[in-house]
């Protein structure tokens, strides 16, 4: 097509639902409007500006990739680079030890049902032969967007040319009033499964939901005493209704899990959990 001057042409109408995938990226350079019919977007004039740009494949072997964060959406993003173009030098910053593992499979390792190395998803050496210098229990603590480097615990400092932040979550632990005892745990680490295993005799999981509920199997089928504490009047509110929470629960009893529906731990002891309504749960793990 000619395109007089100071006019810019690029295919796009279709891009976002027919392209593969990171193609028809102009689309969200655009507003947002659609034909109220088909759906598409509208046929849109934008003004643009043009800017020269580094060769990619020029600096092949020298661009240098940060990612903050050795999860698995960390990974994903590594590999994902990696098989698009291996020119580019990771360095990836993490706080946990070890390589980078399958969060999912928590409640098993709790449960003792797998041991740690069948968690992880790559070995050390994967790392090594694909020259990721991957730095484990050294997190990131500071990002300088405009030096564009990240400095990480140990004070040494990484610049970059493209940087992911995949830190992922941190669990919520309720204010109660004894929280911060050392036998109240929270279960989203490697290390956090760890220390449940090795735990008390008695348990109280405070939060009825999936991940409450798969640590509250794994302590059971560590042969623990277990008793789960629920705020809401029925378990996994956000997923389940009152009849299938019924049945849930009824399947917990049957594995000897007692479950505390409605009810909010106002105080955790050494040896306890008072409820809301008086009631005390012996526990020396929470």
């Amino acid at each position: 097509m000619d395109c007089r001057a100071a006019v810019a042409f690029a295919p796009f109408h279709f891009g976002a639902l027919h392209a593969p995938p990171g193609a028809g990226a102009v689309n969200a350079t655009a507003h947002a409007s659609v034909d109220p019919n088909s759906k598409q977007p509208e046929l849109k004039a934008i003004a643009v500006r043009l800017e020269a740009v580094r060769d990619p494949g020029a600096a092949r072997g020298n661009r240098r990739l940060v990612v903050v964060g050795t999860g698995m959406a960390a990974l994903a993003v590594v590999e994902e680079v990696l098989r698009r173009d291996a020119g580019w030098r990771v360095t990836m910053l993490g706080e946990e030890r070890g390589p980078v593992y399958n969060r999912m499979l928590l409640s098993k390792l709790l449960a003792g049902e797998v041991g740690r190395g069948e968690i992880e998803l790559r070995p050390h050496a994967w790392y090594a032969q694909r020259g990721i210098d991957l730095r484990d229990g050294c997190p990131a603590i500071a990002i300088d967007t405009a030096a564009r480097t990240v400095t990480d615990e140990r004070g040494d400092t990484h610049p970059y040319d493209a940087l992911v932040v995949a830190t992922g979550s941190r669990p919520f632990v309720p204010p109660v009033p004894g929280a911060e005892l050392p036998h109240v745990r929270a279960f989203r680490t490697r290390t956090d499964a760890d220390a449940l295993a090795r735990g008390g005799r008695r348990a109280v999981v405070l939060g009825g939901g999936l991940l409450g509920l798969e640590a509250a199997a794994g302590l059971r089928a560590r042969g623990r005493t277990v008793t789960v504490v629920e705020a809401a009047p029925r378990l996994m509110g956000r997923q389940l209704d009152d009849v299938a929470a019924t049945m849930l629960g009824a399947q917990l009893a049957r594995r000897g899990i007692v479950v505390h529906a409605g009810r909010l731990a106002s105080e955790i002891t050494p040896e306890a959990v008072t409820l809301d309504d008086g009631g005390m749960l012996p526990a020396d793990l929470v």
